[in-house]
């Protein structure tokens, strides 16, 4: 990944998300190709599936938050009315034929993505709070970062190199 400034606010959240995202494609790139059709631990899903839906699934709406508050300074909260598994599961069906290796450029490049627009907020972003719907967006970072998507599933898809 390209090598980018912070906030100083903005460091701890930048970090790990950037390491736990080098670490799922490192591992992506390391798994033989037999492993990505298998049965994964999730139902119905493959293990190339759950690479599709760390790539694309509804993790956008990260970025999509991010384009906003550096675009205005505002938080749109209508991003969060999502049907979260019916829009993950069109997602990974819309790509179940795309190769590994494509979906893991998709993952490198929504990681480039997520840390650019980290790198753009300032310390005014860090100040960001709406009382309707109540929402403060740095308690969102502290969340992402708490939550961690992609370490999530990294421990699913390791599953694929026992099995």
């Amino acid at each position: 990944m390209k090598a980018r400034t912070f906030a100083p606010w903005v460091e701890p959240y930048a970090s790990p998300l950037r390491e736990s995202r080098e670490q799922v494609i490192a591992f992506g790139k390391a798994l033989p190709r037999e492993a990505w059709d298998r049965p994964s631990p999730l139902d119905g899903w493959s293990y190339k599936d759950i690479l599709a839906h760390i790539g694309k699934g509804n993790d956008q709406v990260f970025q999509k938050l991010l384009r906003g508050v550096i675009a205005d300074g505002r938080i749109d909260t209508k991003i969060f009315a999502v049907d979260t598994d019916g829009d993950n599961a069109r997602g990974v069906e819309e790509r179940r034929d795309t190769s590994a290796e494509d979906l893991i450029a998709e993952l490198e490049a929504a990681g480039e993505e997520i840390q650019e627009l980290l790198s753009q907020l300032n310390p005014e972003h860090q100040k960001i709070e709406q009382q309707d719907p109540p929402f403060h967006f740095e308690g969102f970072l502290r969340g992402v970062r708490k939550e961690n998507h992609d370490m999530e599933h990294f421990a699913q898809l390791q599953k694929a190199a026992k099995s």
